[in-house]
């Protein structure tokens, strides 16, 4: 049960983003980090580091392949 003034919110599902709303510079954060492999990319750790929300967290690790090609990884 909730108590009081209590934010729920960082229980709430994520909201999926388009390719077109997830910046550059929001992928390449998260991609430099997964680089260095020093965290686990699934915790929540990576969007205090990387400094985006939970949508766009989730929306990277979804769209994942197609941003690789968008930025010009192979």
């Amino acid at each position: 049960m909730k108590a009081e003034g209590e934010n729920m919110s960082r229980y709430a599902p994520p909201k999926m983003l388009s390719i077109e709303e997830i910046s550059s510079e929001d992928f390449w954060a998260y991609e430099e980090l997964r680089r260095e492999g020093a965290v686990n990319m699934v915790s929540p750790e990576v969007r205090e580091l990387c400094g985006f929300d939970k949508d766009t967290h989730y929306s990277i690790m979804h769209h994942y392949a197609v941003l690789r090609q968008r930025e010009g990884i192979s």
